[in-house]
């Protein structure tokens, strides 16, 4: 676990981050405890896929009893683009999707499914 201070922190603040290791481990435990072991991960070019293809990290997911699918979203993809690939993994396996990206991108899914609801 990482501790660190920023300049956008107060003095008597901490940020506390896990690292990448005890991040996909939290995921692995959650998968595994749901019985989930069939996924899809959507992760985008810029902060996710070298997580993935690092053995130490991504290999936490891909170790059995897991089998997950990875597609890849474009470093620059519009929020439809993003918004309809989740919709296309979603009725081709109707299994567990997980979104592996920065907050940005969260954001936009999330305003994007919104706005579709």
């Amino acid at each position: 676990m990482w501790l660190w201070c920023s300049q956008g922190v107060g003095a008597s603040d901490v940020v506390i981050e896990p690292t990448g290791r005890e991040s996909m481990g939290a995921l692995r435990a959650l998968l595994l405890a749901a019985h989930w072991h069939a996924f899809t991960i959507i992760a985008d070019e810029r902060s996710s896929i070298g997580v993935l293809l690092r053995p130490e990290l991504g290999g936490l997911l891909r170790a059995p009893p897991l089998t997950p699918t990875v597609v890849r979203l474009p470093a620059q993809a519009r929020s439809h683009t993003i918004f309809s690939r989740l919709a296309d993994v979603s009725r081709s396996t109707r299994g567990v999707i997980v979104l592996m990206c920065d907050q940005h991108l969260a954001r936009m899914v999330s305003y994007s499914h919104m706005e579709n609801v």
